[in-house]
């Protein structure tokens, strides 16, 4: 795991048990000044930083649970986070800690901004988001629709083109 900061480097000193995590992770988790950017591959204990970090930020700095983002690729890795925080923030600052809390994915939390802020631009909040199997049915359906030979113009490739 590789830690990349710029400020000071945090006080060691904690109440959360962090004898569980490596020299890289516990620098992770202590460091609360300035911007943070860990690089770590699979199975090198990013949940467990993340969840530690979070915990820490939360029980030992007094940041509100609803000042803190916890972002992840897969949805799988933000339910394993989200139900790893609760749990270590239940057991060292109480029930009511972890309350507005946002653990998600990139995806989610794209989709929840553009939902909330759609009718500030003149769009309704209730748009759905198609994959691309989906899209390129759409495609062909409008060749089929204008008489158009989906085999002459490749509907991945208006996709392409779209884009």
């Amino acid at each position: 795991m590789d830690v990349h900061s710029k400020g000071k480097p945090a006080s060691t000193k904690s109440k959360m048990d962090l004898s569980r995590l490596n020299p890289e992770q516990r620098a992770a988790v202590l460091h609360t000044e300035g911007p943070l950017l860990i690089l770590a591959g699979a199975g090198s204990g990013k949940t467990n930083t993340m969840t530690h970090r979070i915990a820490y930020l939360i029980s030992e700095k007094g940041i509100p649970a609803n000042r803190i983002l916890g972002l992840s690729f897969t949805n799988k890795a933000a339910t394993e986070l989200k139900d790893r925080v609760r749990t270590l923030v239940k057991k060292v600052a109480g029930e009511k800690a972890a309350k507005g809390l946002i653990v998600s994915t990139f995806h989610s939390l794209c989709v929840r901004i553009l939902r909330e802020f759609a009718p500030r631009i003149g769009y309704t909040s209730q748009f759905s988001i198609l994959d691309p199997s989906d899209q390129e049915a759409i495609v062909r359906e409008i060749l089929k629709f204008i008489n158009i030979d989906s085999k002459k113009f490749d509907p991945s490739w208006i996709l392409f083109q779209i884009g």
